[in-house]
């Protein structure tokens, strides 16, 4: 079997956008969603999107103790969570959160099979108890080697990586000013300057071009 598929930077926001718009989902149909639920839903999401030859999320998952995990997606978590765009102490989206997907309507919209997915998954995760989820999620057969369940996948072992591109019948559209403007509200570091350059306008203090830009 591959091993873990690399992400492109394209793929990372794509997939950090799908999965706070699950968040703020998930935060209007339960007031519990941890961890381990948020990656169930997104790797179910994630094989329903490759078993239909759809490009939208991009994570590559192994079998955990709890089933299926990914890494990159742990990371994403940790990220919004310094971005504030949820609260650190659980997956809650915060005011900001909620504004990252308001801005990007237009690209939700035009990609709504696979937000369909998302919401599909999202409803039917959070429905249910979470070992009840666990037990569906183990009973499954591997998504590839198809002669054993998740469950009796030995630990470790690659369970889903992103479909090839040119293996794809459809990709998740988004145009590169989309792009580019959805990467920088999902960076910290350029959200934090934007943010400190608003209050240094409202208290009328000038930013430098060099504290800016540094020298030339």
């Amino acid at each position: 079997m591959r091993g873990l598929v690399r992400r492109t930077p394209k793929d990372k926001i794509i997939d950090r956008f799908l999965t706070l718009y699950v968040l703020t989902k998930a935060s209007k149909q339960t007031q519990k969603l941890g961890k381990t639920q948020l990656q169930k839903i997104m790797f179910l999401s994630e094989w329903r999107m490759i078993s239909q030859k759809m490009k939208g999320l991009n994570y590559n998952y192994i079998k955990f103790e709890f089933g299926p995990y990914s890494p990159e997606l742990q990371e994403d978590m940790d990220r919004f969570a310094k971005l504030g765009a949820t609260r650190s102490s659980t997956l809650k989206p915060t005011d900001k959160g909620f504004n990252i997907i308001d801005d990007f309507a237009s690209v939700i919209e035009a990609n709504k099979p696979f937000f369909a997915i998302l919401d599909r998954y999202t409803r039917s995760c959070t429905s249910v108890e979470l070992q009840d989820l666990l037990d569906k999620v183990y009973a499954l057969r591997h998504p590839i080697r198809r002669n054993m369940t998740i469950e009796e996948t030995p630990l470790k072992t690659p369970l889903l990586y992103p479909i090839d591109e040119s293996k794809a019948e459809e990709t998740f559209a988004i145009n590169k000013n989309d792009l580019e403007d959805l990467a920088m509200s999902l960076d910290q570091k350029i959200v934090k300057m934007i943010e400190e350059g608003m209050a240094d306008l409202k208290t009328g203090r000038m930013v430098s071009h060099k504290e800016l830009f540094g020298s030339v």
